[in-house]
């Protein structure tokens, strides 16, 4: 039989003084929001219409501007829990866990490595393990996937800090869970990010990838 795969992208309703802030330093709270938007748009069209996998759009706040997202890119449109990060990340999981699918994975808005072989990847790691984390050189993460629920994956992290993915690995350990490491990948978070993203996507539109 086969397996059902599921995916969300969790992403923030953008809002001037309060969506990427520490790009505000160089681009303005305005032009802070409108790359943010950018960061969107772009995952959601390398990741929406992959075979076999059911992509879903999560944003802390359904408007226009996350109407419009899912929308053009044809994608179902939910709210975010309540609760902080690991507890929205671990109800999301379980939500498409509950709902049909084999196995459950989500990735933030970021991190442009992230890309549709990068998630097929992940959940074929996913068919022979539990856990399935893509690192990111900050020290946290992109990508998480689950073949069932663990709760206890998102309990006691210091969100946004450097340790998020050495404390996964050790929740991980604890609750004797097999966990497979995904290639490291990168995110935008400050103005060294942004220009890094810029250059990316000079690079990948050249096609010399």
């Amino acid at each position: 039989m086969t397996q059902r795969y599921a995916l969300a992208v969790m992403a923030r309703t953008p809002r001037a003084y309060k969506t990427k802030t520490r790009l505000a330093t160089a681009l303005g709270h305005a032009g802070a929001m409108r790359a943010h938007i950018q960061l969107v748009e772009d995952t959601l069209s390398r990741l929406t219409q992959m075979p076999n996998i059911d992509t879903s759009l999560w944003v802390t706040e359904i408007d226009a501007q996350a109407r419009q997202w899912a929308n053009t890119f044809q994608v179902a449109l939910c709210e975010q829990p309540a609760g902080d990060l690991g507890q929205k990340m671990h109800a999301i999981l379980a939500h498409m866990l509950i709902h049909g699918c084999d196995l459950a994975a989500l990735v933030g808005t970021d991190c442009p490595s992230i890309d549709q072989a990068y998630v097929e990847r992940g959940f074929q790691a996913l068919s022979g393990c539990d856990v399935a984390v893509g690192p990111a050189e900050d020290g946290g993460y992109g990508f998480i996937g689950v073949s069932r629920e663990c709760p206890q994956l998102f309990a006691h992290i210091d969100w946004g800090s450097d340790a998020v993915f050495s404390q996964t690995k050790a929740r991980v350990a604890e609750s004797a869970l097999d966990l497979i490491t995904l290639p490291t990948i990168w995110d935008v978070d400050d103005p060294a990010d942004w220009a890094r993203y810029q250059k990316w996507k000079s690079y990948i539109g050249s096609g010399l990838r």
